[in-house]
C-alpha cells in the first residue's frame, strides 16, 4: 500500500525497506545536484533532470554492486 503524505513523498507501508531506499535516492540526487548545479547552469530543466536521473541511478547501482558481496 502506497500512502501519499500531504504533498510529500510517497510512503510504502508494506515494504519499509523501500522507504529507506527512496530516502537514499533523494539524498544522492540532492548531493549530485548541488555538485553539478554551477557547471550545468546552461542546461534546460529537462536536460538537467535527465542527467540527474542518470547519475543518481548509476550511483545507486554502484553502491548496490559494492555491497552485494
Amino acid at each position: 500500500m502506497v500512502v501519499k503524505l500531504s504533498g510529500q513523498r510517497e510512503r510504502n507501508r508494506d515494504f519499509p525497506e523501500l522507504e529507506s531506499v527512496g530516502r537514499r535516492r533523494e539524498k544522492v540526487r540532492a548531493d549530485i545536484a548541488k555538485r553539478i548545479g554551477r557547471v550545468c547552469g546552461h542546461f534546460s530543466e529537462k536536460e538537467l533532470t535527465e542527467l540527474l536521473d542518470l547519475m543518481t541511478e548509476r550511483q545507486i547501482r554502484g553502491e548496490r554492486r559494492d555491497t552485494s558481496w
